[in-house]
């Protein structure tokens, strides 16, 4: 019988909760996950096997009062329940752990039309979260709704990936409510349909659906700055924000 292979562990905050996990690096099994998923050209593919490679990393979160899922399911050390950006960051985090705190990036400046290469330190990579979070919209003189950061689940869920248009912010919508309340009644996401949600959402006024929108375009990411001195001499600022910024996954 082969010798079990044992992995380091090491200790990584969740930007949105603060909450200390412990990981281990990728293996061969990982990196096999990510391939295939490359190899399919499909974006939604992608990223549901970057979720996958941070849940099956994570061996260990720490916290006993967690919660349950609108569909019901227990979310300790399910990363279905955190926010996509903490998804983006585990998973910058484990590239730096299992590969190298180094990636290189290539911009080409649209002024000079010269191509830079730069050294990015994933060490360096931090969350940048809006300065003012309206998560709790009033609709009416007594009733709102509450509003949390879009969970890790749509990185695999296949409805939201095929929805366009107005469906696509019902999803959205739908997949981050955390409760509706009309004074004292507070009626929990798990207890609204979708079909009742939209037709909610029909009949809400022209304000209240724009701060909706609103929360959603302005939602936390990741953020690394380049600032560099092209050959014409300006001064040039390159802001990285998303994981195909910092590695080519597509």
């Amino acid at each position: 019988m082969l010798p079990k292979i044992k992995h380091p562990t090491y200790e990584v905050e969740i930007p949105s909760t603060k909450e200390i996990i412990k990981m281990i690096p990728m293996t061969v099994k990982e990196e096999k996950i990510l391939l295939m998923a490359k190899e399919s050209k499909e974006p939604k593919d992608i990223l549901a096997a970057v979720k996958q490679v941070v849940q099956n990393c994570i061996v260990q979160r720490g916290h006993s009062d967690h919660n349950v899922t609108k569909e019901g399911k227990d979310d300790y050390r399910d990363v279905n329940s955190l926010a996509l950006v903490d998804i983006d960051y585990l998973f910058i985090k484990l590239r730096a752990a299992s590969v190298s705190n180094k990636t290189k990036v290539s911009y080409i400046d649209n002024d000079d039309n010269q191509t830079y290469d730069f050294d990015i330190d994933l060490e360096d990579v931090k969350v940048k979260y809006p300065e003012k979070v309206l998560d709790n919209i009033k609709v009416s003189d007594s009733i709102g709704i509450v509003l949390k950061y879009p969970p890790a689940s749509l990185y695999s869920d296949e409805e939201f990936a095929k929805a366009e248009g107005d469906d696509l912010i019902y999803i959205l919508i739908d997949r981050s409510l955390v409760n509706v309340y009309d004074g004292a009644k507070v009626t929990e996401a798990k207890d609204i349909k979708m079909d009742e949600l939209k037709e909610w959402i029909d009949s809400m006024a022209v304000k209240p659906y724009n701060d909706i929108k609103e929360f959603f375009a302005n939602l936390p990411s990741l953020h690394y700055e380049i600032k560099y001195t092209n050959k014409n001499g300006k001064e040039r600022n390159i802001v990285l924000s998303t994981l195909n910024d910092f590695f080519t996954l597509s």
